[in-house]
């Protein structure tokens, strides 16, 4: 579930694993194709792979349309699996962002 907050940060709220994935590609991928997106991962209890799948998909949509991708709050497990899958690069100026937020 997405639900908007002040100053166009978009919650993302629960579990992001395998079966709640696609919904959220749907929901996210209009919002980044408009314009830049801040999506703060604070209300997300749980991840498993399939949110590197799912943020990797946004930032290259965002990136295609030339628009901003940031991420706060990621879950230590977000961070875990991504250095463990060798994409934490990737993210490190998206998560930057969490010390602005």
């Amino acid at each position: 579930m997405i639900t908007q907050g002040e100053a166009g940060r978009l919650f993302v709220e629960g579990p992001i694993q395998m079966d709640s994935v696609a919904a959220l590609l749907d929901a996210l991928l209009p919002r980044v194709e408009a314009g830049d997106v801040l999506l703060d991962f604070s209300r997300v209890p749980h991840v498993d792979s399939s949110s590197l799948a799912l943020l990797l998909s946004l930032l290259r949509k965002a990136r295609g349309a030339q628009h901003s991708l940031k991420l706060c709050s990621a879950p230590p497990a977000f961070n875990s699996l991504a250095a463990l899958y060798g994409v934490d690069g990737i993210f490190a100026e998206q998560l930057a962002h969490d010390a602005a937020a």
